[in-house]
């Protein structure tokens, strides 16, 4: 028989020989209760681990298809696996900190975790960090989590890092312990130093890179923890005195739109002497990486030369033009006084020369495209012709152009990303509609690693890309980091006639309602909120749209209203469109900012009525209720109002007095809600009428008097 105290000496037993190992460096196992050193391992002794099979990952399971509402934490939504909490961080020499293991997206009861550091390991790393500990985070605080982990140094070089190998392993005490199904945002803290770096260098990089991650259930079957993101960036900033000088551009880098024109601005910085005159050449487009896309158009003074004393002469000499009108360019610039003894003091000019360019059409499917401005033989000189050096400390304006019209996720190509883009997307997946060729390069955006420049498109538009897209535009970053061009839109005031929607909000601190009175039927909306600063967590959205899924973005609500399934719909005529249930505070003081309704002809609607009214929403109906029309007597039309409690098979016909049909209004399947429909009597004679409505089982007739 084993006793307790005897399955506590075993299970350390078990520790200490999944921790042996073979290394040709000094090796030390911790225990992270009092991180002292519990024993010195042989070298000669090997590690065992178990074997764990690896599962299929799934990139999306935390942007899952199938839960309603759509939970979207935070842009890290696609993390999964053993992760740190951030991808990099930007660190200062000489110093200690802490970093923080997360693990998202468990799908089993996970007893035991076990994975491996490498520090200072990559093959860009400089060996800069030096790992200090490990300690349990706050979902493992318990004292029935033991942490326990075997520190393998590489040799330790004069700044006191080294190339580092950490063996983790943490496990439960309890026999039916573990961590749930679900995220830990506080698993493990990781204590390094940065080492101290001389004072000119900048930026240097090195990485924490998790490897060989696996968990197990207490029954030994293998769960799949493999990173979504496997490597923690440190940057380490050191102190790098910017000192400009020369002829530069105000800028080095610049970010243009296509198919206009920008000017940028020449520098003198840090003149030691009186210049009379200064020469130097231009160079566009002629950098060895460059795209032709900027087109030279002029020089100008700038304000520290504007007095008419100062005379700018250029020489431009084009290359061949191509088809965008651009062409790889030299300009010949001559500046100088007509003053004898006259010229620019000893200092620095912050607006010498105005150069003016522009950037070319890109092409649809092209985006963030380089080309360059170089300063080249630079040269100044005193009234004497004695030489001045304004060699520039940078030579080259690096300009990126930015396509109008965004690629990744825009479907069709309006140059903003919506929810018409989401029900192009749909559309294609349930075969309503296919997409053509630029459509389809645009949707398929899956699957996307955050912190990737770019998608790894897989040449299938289908659920994955649909997912990644909705957390897109409810983000309104793409996972890259760039924020997208979201655009907006003029939201009609109520006493503007020239709609054919209005949507009314009524909001109170129960939730906000939003009821549709529209001459088209609908099948998706985008809404957002400003001011809403309620907490919306487990929000449930109902919609006779399908699903509504949100996001929290500051203090903005953002919401999309569709079907997956393509198929549902909002009707024409007045309509319950979604309840928002969820407390707000402050109620009075939100604002809608954004408003989009497609049609069933998938038609972006731009020109909808708005009206939020800071109350109560009127009650829904309970019963069949078929109105009297108005007006009547009648002449040539009439409205005739119904309402229906719940989805029903909706008849509604005129007949004459001798019970001929003269008309059928309605014969469809409406939902719940209150109708409108209007009857014109032209070419009926004068009489009596009578309009009958059949919903399901009930029949009603109500009479009319049409006079000519």
């Amino acid at each position: 028989m084993i006793y307790k105290n005897d399955k506590k000496i075993l299970l350390f037993f078990y520790v200490f020989y999944i921790f042996s190992l073979a290394v040709f460096a000094e090796t030390y196992t911790y225990d992270v209760e009092t991180y002292n050193n519990i024993s010195n391992i042989s070298k000669d002794s090997n590690l065992k681990t178990a074997s764990f099979a690896n599962q299929e990952q799934n990139l999306f399971k935390n942007n899952s298809l199938y839960t309603l509402p759509l939970q979207i934490p935070s842009p890290d939504c696609c993390d999964s696996g053993l992760i740190f909490e951030k991808e990099f961080k930007y660190r200062l020499k000489n110093d200690s900190y802490t970093d923080v293991l997360q693990l998202w997206g468990l799908n089993k009861k996970a007893h035991a975790i076990q994975f491996k550091l490498l520090v200072n390991k990559s093959p860009d790393d400089s060996t800069i960090l030096t790992f200090e500990n490990l300690e349990k985070g706050n979902d493992v605080s318990d004292s029935s989590w033991s942490l326990v982990y075997n520190v393998i140094r590489g040799q330790i070089l004069p700044n006191g890092s080294s190339k580092d190998e950490i063996y983790v392993l943490l496990y439960s005490f309890n026999q039916n312990g573990g961590l749930n199904p679900g995220n830990y945002t506080d698993l493990i803290r990781v204590k390094y130093r940065v080492a101290d770096i001389p004072d000119l260098l900048d930026s240097v990089k090195s990485t924490f890179k998790i490897i060989n991650a696996t968990a197990s259930t207490i029954q030994g079957f293998p769960i799949d923890i493999t990173p979504s993101r496997n490597e923690f960036k440190v940057i380490v900033r050191g102190y790098v005195p910017v000192i400009r000088t020369g002829l530069i551009f105000e800028k080095d880098t610049v970010y243009r739109l296509e198919d206009d024109s920008y000017v940028d601005i020449i520098q003198l910085k840090n003149l030691e002497y009186k210049a009379q005159a200064l020469q130097f050449k231009l160079l566009v487009n002629k950098t060895v990486d460059d795209n032709v896309i900027l087109t030279f158009q002029n020089l100008q003074k700038g304000s520290d030369i504007s007095d008419p004393s100062w005379v700018l002469n250029y020489n431009v000499f084009r290359g061949p033009l191509t088809g965008n009108g651009a062409s790889v360019d030299q300009i010949n610039v001559l500046l100088y006084n007509l003053n004898y003894n006259s010229g620019l003091n000893p200092g620095s000019y912050n607006e010498l020369i105005k150069v003016k360019y522009r950037v070319a059409d890109l092409p649809a499917l092209q985006d963030s495209i380089k080309s360059s401005i170089r300063i080249i033989n630079a040269e100044a000189s005193t009234f004497e012709g004695f030489p001045i050096d304004i060699t520039p400390s940078r030579d080259e304006l690096t300009v990126i152009a930015r396509n109008r019209v965004g690629f990744y996720g825009d479907v069709n190509g309006d140059g903003c990303l919506d929810i018409l883009d989401i029900i192009k997307v749909v559309d294609h997946i349930v075969g309503r509609d296919s997409l053509d060729e630029d459509e389809f390069q645009r949707a398929d955006i899956a699957p996307w690693i955050r912190g990737n420049e770019n998608p790894d498109p897989d040449g299938v538009v289908n659920v994955q890309d649909l997912s990644l897209l909705q957390n897109i535009i409810l983000t309104g970053f793409y996972p890259n980091g760039v924020e997208i061009n979201a655009c907006s839109y003029v939201i009609l005031s109520k006493q503007n006639d020239i709609t054919t929607s209005k949507i009314t909000f009524y909001v109170n601190r129960e939730g906000i309602t939003v009821y549709s009175d529209a001459e088209f039927d609908i099948c998706a909306a985008q809404l957002e909120f400003d001011n809403f600063n309620n907490n919306p967590e487990g929000l449930y959205i109902n919609t006779d749209l399908g699903e509504g899924y949100y996001q929290k973005v500051n203090n903005s609500l953002r919401v999309l209203l569709y079907d997956r399934s393509g198929k549902k719909i909002v009707q024409s005529g007045k309509h319950l469109m979604a309840d928002i249930p969820i407390n707000i505070s402050n109620p009075e003081l939100i604002t809608l900012s954004k408003l989009i309704l497609i049609n069933t002809d998938r038609q972006k609607i731009t020109n909808s009525q708005a009206e939020i009214i800071y109350g109560n929403a009127p009650t829904l109906p309970l019963d069949y209720v078929l109105y009297q029309n108005y007006p009547n007597p009648f002449n040539p039309t009439t409205s005739i109002q119904y309402s229906i409690p719940k989805k029903s098979n909706v008849t509604l016909k005129v007949y004459d007095l001798l019970g001929v049909e003269v008309k059928t209004l309605v014969q469809k399947e409406q939902n719940r809600g209150v109708y409108t429909i209007s009857f014109q009597g032209d070419g009926l004679a004068s009489g009596i009428y009578f309009y009958r409505l059949q919903a399901d089982e009930f029949v009603q007739t109500k009479k009319m008097l049409y006079l000519k």
